[in-house]
C-alpha cells in the first residue's frame, strides 16, 4: 500500500515542480547566475591585480567600514558565528553605495561579490604584510566591486562570472 501511494505522490511533486520551474524561467525580472567556486590560485590573481585598481572618492569610507568588520570579529566572537558582523558590513556598504553613487545597482551580484573581498584580507595577510595594507587591498576590492556591479564601468575587472580576470579600457 506504501508503494502505491510512493508511485501516486511521486508524480505529483515532479509535475509542481516542473510547473514551478517553467514559471520561474518565464519570467524577464528573475535573473539566474551560476558562479562557479572562487579557487585559491583564483583569489591570488585577484590580489595581484588590485594593485592596478584606482581608489575613487568613496575609498576612506571604504576603508573605515573594513576596520568596522574587523572590530566587530575581534570584539564578539559570537557576531561572527552569527553573522552578525557580515551583515553590519553589508548594510554599511550598501548604504554608502545608496549616498554617494547615483546609479542603479545590480544588487544580488554586489552583495554576492563583496563577501569575496575579506579573501582578500585574508590573503594579504597570509603574504605577511601589515594590517594597514591588507585594510587599503579589501577598500580596493570593495572600490571596485562598486565598479563593477553599481557604477557600472570598472576601469578594471578583478571578478569575473568565469574566473577569468580581464582589463577593460575606457
Amino acid at each position: 500500500m506504501k508503494i502505491l501511494g510512493l508511485l501516486y505522490w511521486l508524480p505529483l511533486t515532479l509535475a509542481a515542480a516542473l510547473v514551478a520551474a517553467i514559471a520561474i524561467s518565464s519570467r524577464p525580472d528573475v535573473q539566474y547566475q551560476l558562479r562557479e567556486r572562487l579557487s585559491t590560485e583564483t583569489m591570488a590573481r585577484v590580489y595581484s591585480r588590485l594593485e592596478d585598481v584606482h581608489p575613487s572618492q568613496i575609498t576612506a569610507r571604504l576603508r573605515e567600514i573594513v576596520q568596522d568588520r574587523l572590530r566587530c570579529y575581534g570584539n564578539n566572537p559570537q557576531d561572527r558565528v552569527s553573522g552578525e558582523c557580515i551583515r553590519q558590513y553589508l548594510y554599511s556598504l550598501v548604504r554608502v553605495g545608496r549616498s554617494e553613487i547615483y546609479s542603479a545597482p545590480d544588487m544580488g551580484n554586489f552583495l554576492d561579490m563583496v563577501k569575496k573581498c575579506p579573501i582578500v584580507n585574508a590573503v594579504c595577510r597570509g603574504k605577511g604584510q601589515d594590517s594597514d595594507s591588507c585594510i587599503s587591498m579589501e577598500s580596493l576590492c570593495l572600490d571596485n566591486v562598486m565598479d563593477d556591479y553599481w557604477r557600472g564601468s570598472p576601469f578594471l575587472t578583478v571578478f569575473s562570472s568565469d574566473s577569468v580576470l580581464e582589463v577593460s579600457e575606457e
